[in-house]
């Protein structure tokens, strides 16, 4: 089975490649992750800003594995 390139995949997963490099937790460690969840998390509103990070994060790892539409 020979594999054939897909500029929209390839597109996909440039694109979460880059939206990872934004995100302010992809270079810290799991410990650092931890204490940033700790430090950030303090009420309702703060809770979700952090959700949200870590959603798109996650949305973000699945397009770059194309595992995602």
């Amino acid at each position: 089975m020979a594999h054939k390139y897909d500029p929209a995949v390839a597109q996909k997963k440039a694109d979460a490649k880059a939206q990872m490099a934004l995100s302010d937790i992809s270079n810290k460690t799991y410990a650092q992750v931890q204490t940033y969840v700790d430090d950030n998390v303090t009420s309702l509103a703060t809770a979700k800003t952090v959700m949200k990070k870590m959603a798109v994060m996650t949305l973000a790892l699945l397009k770059e594995r194309d595992l995602s539409s």
